[in-house]
C-alpha cells in the first residue's frame, strides 16, 4: 500500500510540474514565434504602404499621368497623331496581314516644344 501511495504521489508531482512549468513555457515560446511573424508581416505592409504612397505622389504630376495614359492605354493629346506600325506578318488570301500591332504615338506638343 505504501508503494502505491509513493507511485501516486510521484505521478501527481510530475503532472503538477508539467502543468505549472512546461506547458506555460511552451505557450510562451509559441506566442513569441507568433509575435515575430506578426512583426515581419507589419514590416512588409509598412514597406508596401510606403511604395503606394510614393506612387500616389507621382500620380499627382500631370506629366506622369500623361505618360501612363500614352504607354498603357495608347491615348493621345488633342492635335497629336497616333500611328500604328504593323510588323511583317503572314498575308491572308484576302490581302490583309495578320500579325500583332504596335502602337507608336507622336511626342506631345510640350515635349516637341522643349518644355
Amino acid at each position: 500500500m505504501r508503494r502505491a501511495v509513493r507511485v501516486l504521489l510521484a505521478v501527481v508531482t510530475v503532472a503538477a510540474v508539467l502543468f505549472l512549468f512546461v506547458f506555460p513555457v511552451r505557450t510562451l515560446v509559441d506566442q513569441r514565434d507568433q509575435t515575430a511573424q506578426a512583426e515581419q508581416r507589419v514590416k512588409g505592409l509598412q514597406a508596401e504602404n510606403a511604395q503606394l504612397a510614393r506612387e500616389a505622389t507621382q500620380l499627382k504630376n500631370n506629366a506622369v499621368i500623361e505618360q501612363l495614359a500614352r504607354q498603357r492605354f495608347g491615348l493621345v493629346m488633342p492635335g497629336d497623331h497616333a500611328y500604328t506600325i504593323l510588323p511583317r506578318g503572314t498575308a491572308t488570301g484576302l490581302g490583309t496581314v495578320i500579325s500583332p500591332t504596335t502602337t507608336t504615338v507622336a511626342p506631345s506638343r510640350a515635349a516637341a516644344q522643349g518644355g
